[in-house]
């Protein structure tokens, strides 16, 4: 199945939002930045919580990007 078509059953399902997972460190909240991977956790945790609503998630390579190989593999 093409992504075009799994978004057009989301959009069946009543689900239009995109959730951007525009990850900036320093607005990850405290508690998370203990664990090992701050930005997976915090992803994880953004994901959970709007699954339920989302038609998709967009990852905004920037802020990845950033970081070089070491911040594309916290993906």
């Amino acid at each position: 199945m093409k992504a075009i078509e799994k978004l057009i059953n989301k959009n069946k399902e009543g689900k239009i939002i995109c959730v951007g997972l525009d990850t900036d460190i320093t607005k990850i909240p405290s508690h998370l930045k203990s664990f090992t991977n701050p930005v997976m956790e915090f992803n994880k945790t953004i994901i959970e919580n709007t699954a339920p609503y989302a038609a998709a998630f967009k990852i905004n390579f920037a802020f990845y990007e950033s970081d070089g190989v070491e911040g594309l593999r916290n993906i």
